[in-house]
């Protein structure tokens, strides 16, 4: 009775697994198939590259260069999360910016308050366990910077932004 257990249950993990595996389309077209017995319909989408609208008056259609990127919006209050090791960290976290952007970082202390370093912009911040500690930083300086654990010395982090 154990022994089939164990291989109903290693077939359901196959199927899960290879189900998971599936891969994405690679083209424009999404299709959704039809399930049994579902309400649902088979769907297919097409995107079509950036159609223009040739109604709108557009005072800079010319004008492309000076047009901005959009963000991308995010519905965290920070744009990094790092937590504070206690010791050697097991791995250094690299952070990606580019230089006149501003982000925000959370720092998570488990036990006892910390003081972190971010070389470079010279900032020193205080990160206290079970408090929410966020510290904004406007990108002003292109290169790489240390974040350290100010009081073991071991850097945690790197800063890079990007001119």
């Amino acid at each position: 009775m154990e022994k089939g257990l164990r291989m109903r249950k290693l077939l359901i993990f196959f199927i899960f697994i290879t189900s998971c595996s599936t891969q994405a389309p690679t083209s424009n077209e999404i299709e959704l198939a039809p399930e049994e017995e579902s309400s649902f319909k088979a769907v297919t989408t097409t995107l079509q590259p950036n159609d223009v609208d040739s109604d709108h008056d557009h005072d800079s259609e010319n004008n492309k260069e000076n047009e901005e990127t959009p963000k991308p919006i995010s519905l965290l209050p920070f744009d990094y999360y790092l937590m504070v090791p206690d010791g050697v960290p097991d791995k250094l976290e690299v952070l990606n910016y580019n230089l006149g952007e501003e982000i925000n970082i959370e720092f998570e202390a488990r036990d006892v308050e910390k003081e972190i370093h971010v070389h470079g912009y010279d900032i020193h911040f205080m990160v206290y366990p079970s408090q929410v500690n966020i510290l904004k930083i406007e990108l002003t300086i292109a290169g790489e910077f240390e974040i350290e654990n100010h009081a073991s010395g071991y850097e945690f982090a790197r800063l890079i932004v990007s001119p």
